[in-house]
């Protein structure tokens, strides 16, 4: 991550365009790829030539556009670690949302309602 970061710091442009091609990789690695890229330039394409799996496609949706050849692929980005999906926490803030917004306060994940008898 460092060899990135340290090529990132020596370019010059307003806006550059990302070739991103892998299997995945440490998601928190290649968000903050993404980030300083985009604090840095416009990312007006990413172009995955082959396939770009994971955090690969974290990179991707860094730029305003994704273009995919032919036999390109982007990836899931439910990135698995020994605690569950990564994306747990988010599903559960989209599960209280969609709840609240429907005034099912009763179907909240934490109500006493909506817990099953043992």
């Amino acid at each position: 991550m460092q060899a990135a970061l340290g090529a990132i710091a020596g370019l010059d442009a307003p806006a550059i365009d990302i070739v991103v091609s892998g299997p995945g990789g440490d998601i928190e690695a290649a968000y903050l790829v993404a980030r300083t890229l985009r604090r840095r330039f416009r990312i007006d394409a990413a172009y995955v030539p082959w396939l770009a799996k994971s955090a690969a496609t974290i990179l991707c949706l860094a730029a305003e556009e994704i273009v995919l050849a032919e036999g390109g692929e982007l990836g899931p980005l439910d990135a698995q670690s020994p605690a569950g999906s990564a994306l747990a926490p988010f599903k559960l803030l989209e599960q209280v949302s969609g709840a609240v917004a429907q005034g099912k306060r009763e179907r909240l994940p934490w109500s006493a309602a909506s817990q099953k008898p043992a």
